[in-house]
């Protein structure tokens, strides 16, 4: 049984991981009230907390990432980064950069619907059911990142409260859900935002996600996908059904 010492250092360092999995999500929708809330700063300094937390955990280029992002935000307009999401993410799974997993890797007539019900079937195994109020697709970045989010806090809140048995329980799904779905295409959606960005804060965000991605994989045992995998041809059966929806706990419908 691990000590209390322990279990707090641990628990601490689920909950930065789970505030830089919502930070993740919040960049990958479309901007809208909350992220007013982030450009009057009021929630920059946790995030840059969570970072030093995981930072003090072991040296990972984070801190350098996270301060770019910080830099743009600073200076940028809610109508100045709606621009560059629209530009870069477009209104369709077919802008520049999809953000959306099924969007990559190989093409086969069975994969969408069965890959779907995999994802669907992670968040309804942790309580979360799909919610008709926002149409997403569950394959969506910013739903697989609020996914996580979830996961990595209710992990630090068994640890803390129900002990290891039932926080390995989370664990174990977060990983399984890292190495099956986010870790194997995020890689290469970050890659190719980071080359269409050209900079700015998409940039510093691709290049963010991507370093949190590599710190994430090597501290569960994973090998992250490549960062070139090729994107699915325009024309591939689309039937998503409710496949569509995002999750959520029954307590906000806005993300998972």
């Amino acid at each position: 049984m691990s000590d209390p010492i322990s279990i707090k250092t641990q628990s601490k360092e689920l909950k930065a991981r789970s505030v830089l999995y919502q930070a993740l999500a919040l960049f990958f929708r479309h901007p809208g009230k909350e992220h007013l809330k982030l450009l009057t700063g009021k929630m920059i300094q946790e995030w840059r907390d969570a970072v030093q937390i995981l930072n003090e955990a072991g040296p990972n280029g984070l801190a350098k990432a996270f301060e770019a992002v910080a830099r743009n935000l600073e200076t940028i307009s809610l109508r100045q980064w709606t621009e560059e999401f629209e530009r870069l993410f477009g209104h369709s799974a077919h802008g520049a950069i999809p953000p959306y997993e099924l969007e990559y890797g190989e093409q086969h007539s069975h994969r969408e619907p069965q890959e779907l019900g995999d994802i669907a079937a992670f968040y309804q195994a942790f309580g979360l059911q799909l919610s008709g109020n926002i149409r997403e697709r569950v394959d969506h970045a910013a739903v697989e990142c609020d996914f996580l989010n979830f996961l990595a806090f209710k992990e630090a809140h068994a640890l803390e409260h129900h002990g290891e048995e039932k926080s390995g329980i989370c664990r174990e799904g977060r990983r399984h859900f890292l190495r099956d779905h986010l870790s194997r295409w995020l890689p290469v959606f970050t890659t190719r935002l980071a080359k269409h960005a050209q900079g700015g804060l998409y940039g510093a965000v691709a290049d963010l996600a991507f370093t949190f991605m590599a710190e994430e994989c090597a501290q569960l045992g994973i090998q992250p996908g490549p960062p070139d995998l090729p994107l699915r041809a325009l024309g591939t059966p689309r039937e998503i059904a409710c496949g569509a929806c995002p999750i959520n706990d029954g307590n906000d419908p806005a993300s998972v």
